[in-house]
């Protein structure tokens, strides 16, 4: 004999409890910074503003903290400390990762990457000048950690990742065309928006868009020229040959505008590395990389035509400067390469008096300042491997290869892996490759962009040897 129900069904009560677990965090942060921001406008329109992304949809979510990433030229002083979008979005990016099933498993890289973080507080609080200014370098690096971890929890299945990456190349691709808009902005109206005046050349202008320097644009469009060539030379489930191709001339184009010596030298890294690594499977890449030269020289004429001046006088003046920072890319003996010198040349000497664990988070700019038309300004180590081992020693250096050599080095299991996301993890390590080598001379690791594209890489990389092994856990 059937029995009445004496209550509701608990059918969906797994739905309700897990729907409940994943809003508490978000009621509880609510509350208590919405306790906090009586009396303080700003800061309530960032409990506002917080609370609007925690409830967007995942890939809504990444789009937004993408596009705050391309735009970290934008900041803001809050109670006396600059702040970018970026910080915060890649903060409720991480948490809302905490939420979402499945979630991919931390690995070794990621342990290290952990161990490399604390070790900035404890080397900071023993060794810095001034501790505090080094616990604000350490939280800056912390954001764009957030952004990995975040990244690397959320992106667990194909389809996420798939549509992750559509989003992130999209988004990167508008900001480099932006940037080359602007430029002929800068010609055809004078507007000084997204460009900077070099001194070394005359004050020739250079593309920054909407990063934080011409330096910053140039690599990531560098990194991700070499990413959508790689993407054209194989099959992919991300995007058609011709998209590819013609995405490659962009960045390019932009690469080259941007007037950046390390972005240009990284290029050249990820051309070598992406024919060296990739095969004779996939499509030869000398007649693309030649016909991007003259698809370059044909974007530049189109954008030189409308300005204002005589466009063969921007023209010659253009080839004139990019010709004068290809001679001097590798120049140590004068202007910038010889200061960039002398400050690997005292980071070196300095550290000896910490050697295994450093001085303390971007502590060099402590010690050591710049002049400038507004004064004195600290200084910074713009190679990555000098600052981190000046930062955290010879510990905090070996940390850091534990977690980027597995996401950045082409190994020979990708280089032979056949699966459909192998293409595409191969790729984003050859963009990678990029930004290892630019870095040496551009540094941009304290903000949340390259994140953004180890975070993408590591995942693919994860998916694609599950893949290889018929679908086992990394």
């Amino acid at each position: 004999m059937a029995v009445a129900s004496a209550g509701p069904s608990l059918a969906g009560a797994p739905a309700r409890a897990a729907r409940v677990r994943e809003l508490l965090p978000w009621a509880a942060g609510s509350a208590g910074l919405g306790a906090l921001s009586v009396g303080s406008p700003v800061l309530a329109a960032g409990v506002g503003l917080t609370i609007g992304l925690a409830v967007l949809p995942l890939m809504a979510l990444f789009a937004v903290l993408t596009l705050a990433a391309f735009g970290e030229g934008f900041s803001m002083q809050v109670a006396g400390l600059t702040f970018r979008p970026d910080m915060l979005v890649a903060t409720v990016f991480a948490m809302r990762a905490l939420t979402v099933t499945p979630r991919a498993n931390a690995g070794a890289p990621e342990a290290a990457l952990v161990s490399f973080m604390a070790l900035q507080v404890v080397t900071s609080a023993l060794h810095a000048v001034d501790p505090m200014v080094s616990f604000r370098s350490a939280a800056m690096l912390g954001f764009g950690v957030l952004a990995f971890f975040g990244i690397r929890a959320a992106l667990a299945t194909r389809e996420r990742l798939i549509a992750a990456l559509r989003i992130f190349l999209a988004i990167a691709l508008a900001s480099a065309a932006a940037g080359i808009a602007m430029l002929a902005a800068s010609y055809a109206i004078g507007s000084t928006l997204g460009v900077t005046r070099l001194e070394t050349l005359g004050g020739f202008p250079a593309i920054t868009g909407f990063a934080y320097e011409h330096d910053v644009f140039g690599s990531s469009c560098a990194a991700l020229a070499i990413v959508f060539l790689a993407l054209w030379r194989e099959e992919n489930p991300l995007m058609s040959h011709p998209a590819a191709a013609a995405s490659f001339w962009m960045c390019t184009a932009a690469t080259l505008l941007s007037l950046s010596r390390g972005a240009w030298l990284g290029f050249a890294a990820g051309l070598l590395v992406a024919w060296l690594a990739t095969g004779r499977r996939a499509r030869p890449m000398t007649g693309l990389v030649l016909t991007s030269a003259m698809v370059v020289a044909l974007v530049g004429a189109g954008s030189l035509a409308v300005t204002s001046e005589s466009a063969t006088q921007v023209g010659a003046g253009t080839a004139t400067a990019v010709s004068s920072q290809a001679q001097q890319a590798l120049n140590l003996s004068s202007s910038t390469g010889a200061r960039r010198l002398v400050e690997w040349q005292m980071s070196l000497g300095e550290v000896r008096s910490s050697p295994w664990f450093g001085l303390g988070t971007n502590s060099y700019g402590q010690r050591h300042f710049d002049k400038t038309l507004f004064g004195p300004k600290p200084a910074f180590v713009g190679n990555w491997f000098v600052r981190i081992l000046y930062d955290s020693g010879i510990v905090g250096l070996l940390l850091f290869f534990a977690f980027g050599v597995p996401i950045v080095w082409p190994d020979a299991r990708l280089r032979v892996a056949a699966g459909d996301l192998a293409p595409i993890a191969r790729a984003l390590t050859f963009g990678c490759t990029v930004l290892a080598v630019s870095y040496l001379a551009t540094d941009a690791l304290l903000l949340v962009w390259p994140w953004l594209l180890l975070g993408l890489t590591r995942a693919a990389r994860v998916m694609s040897a599950e893949q290889e092994r018929g679908g086992r856990s990394v």
